[in-house]
């Protein structure tokens, strides 16, 4: 048995596992396989498993890693991935079932060079290596004339930090004929007028960004390096693109007081994003968040459920109040764009517009009307009982 991109390894290891790669595990797994398949037993088999990087394992009763592996700068090297070997046909009936399209994920980079102290990069450090567009175009012909996805998820930290990149690629799209509408996370602070074009070129229907709050105060305390204006500015300019946007937020962090929460509250209201998705700061193990969260940590050390939305760090809510907030802030953003698509539908009643059906799903948020309304009065309860 063998586990990839584990940290430590002990716990595998005494669990079962014959070996664990630690960091980047293509090139150390071909080299182990390739080794294993070679090798006859004996002190030789042994030595040669020691002398490939990257690997932790027991040996002869004792816990041993090898030297580490390098992380890959060209991950042109790399072949396209097997796609052979995924069931398609059972992918593409559960995406359509639940969404009514068929998408699939590309990456085009790893790593990201910021330093928001939250969070856990214990693989690619503070680096950021990027496949060449002409390596991102092959897979996406690939994946088009072969499954022909409605959709293109990039699970990239971050599509294009490189503006030089992203216009290249995206110019390579049009040429090649594989423009196909996508789903990206990028940065507020890259989201300039010739980035977001080049997005929109591209194919871009919906890009998500860390705005994590509405205060600069918290912002500057999670070393986020961006501004609140940046992300004012960021969504105006993705959305005169006629590019969806979506906000992560993050409530919670340490020193967060109610005058944080409503910062956030009326930048949501400000801005009526396309979507949000709500979590608490979490202290993940290895990050500088952690280490100065660590003697503040309860019993609780993990999350059994991903909607959770418990700090684990005693702070001036709880968890109760968090979740709440989090149904109110949703609740608020769907009623607050079913009103603003109703007075839109009320000033152009008999002109058809691009878009006229999406506006009418967006009226329909009106329904949440109640649940926004009572959630704020269990929310402002909560907040007297945090007190």
């Amino acid at each position: 048995m063998l586990v990839a991109n584990a940290r430590g390894g002990s716990w595998y290891l005494r669990g079962g596992a014959d070996f664990v790669l630690v960091g980047e595990g293509e090139l150390t797994l071909g080299e182990l396989v390739g080794h294993i398949s070679a090798a006859r037993g004996g002190e030789e088999a042994e030595a040669g498993i020691l002398s490939i990087a990257g690997i932790t394992l027991l040996h002869r009763g004792f816990l041993r890693r090898t030297s580490p592996r390098k992380l890959l700068q060209d991950l042109d090297v790399l072949p396209l991935p097997a796609w052979d070997l995924v069931d398609i046909p059972r992918y593409r009936a559960f995406w359509q079932e639940r969404h009514g399209y068929f998408s699939l994920n590309l990456v085009t980079t790893r790593g990201c060079p910021y330093l928001c102290n939250w969070c856990a990069k214990p693989v690619y450090g503070n680096t950021y290596h990027s496949r060449s567009p002409a390596s991102v175009i092959a897979e996406m012909r690939l994946l088009r004339e072969r499954y022909a996805p409605d959709h293109f998820w990039f699970c990239d930290d971050i599509l294009g930090l490189k503006s030089r990149w992203l216009v290249a690629w995206s110019e390579a799209v049009l040429a090649e004929g594989v423009r196909t509408p996508f789903l990206c996370q990028t940065r507020a602070d890259l989201m300039t007028e010739e980035n977001v074009a080049a997005l929109a070129r591209a194919g871009a229907r919906e890009v998500w960004l860390g705005a994590e709050s509405g205060s600069q105060r918290v912002l500057d305390a999670m070393v986020k390096g961006i501004t609140v204006e940046q992300t004012r500015a960021a969504v105006r300019t993705l959305k005169s693109q006629g590019v969806s946007v979506g906000l992560f937020l993050q409530f919670g962090y340490v020193g967060e007081g109610w005058d944080e929460v409503q910062a956030t509250r009326s930048l949501v209201r400000a801005l009526l994003p396309d979507d949000v998705g709500i979590s608490v700061s979490y202290p993940l193990p290895g990050t500088k968040y952690h280490e100065k969260m660590s003697a503040r940590l309860g019993d609780k050390r993990n999350w059994t459920e991903s909607n959770d939305l418990d700090p684990l760090v005693e702070g001036q809510f709880s968890a109760r109040f968090y979740r709440t907030l989090s149904g109110v802030v949703h609740a608020e953003l769907r009623v607050l764009r079913a009103m603003h698509a109703l007075a839109t539908l009320v000033r152009h009643p008999l002109q058809r517009q691009t878009g006229g059906r999406g506006r009418l799903r967006r009226a329909a948020g009106v329904r949440h009307a109640g649940r926004w309304l009572l959630g704020r009065v269990r929310l402002e309860a909560e907040r007297r009982a945090s007190r």
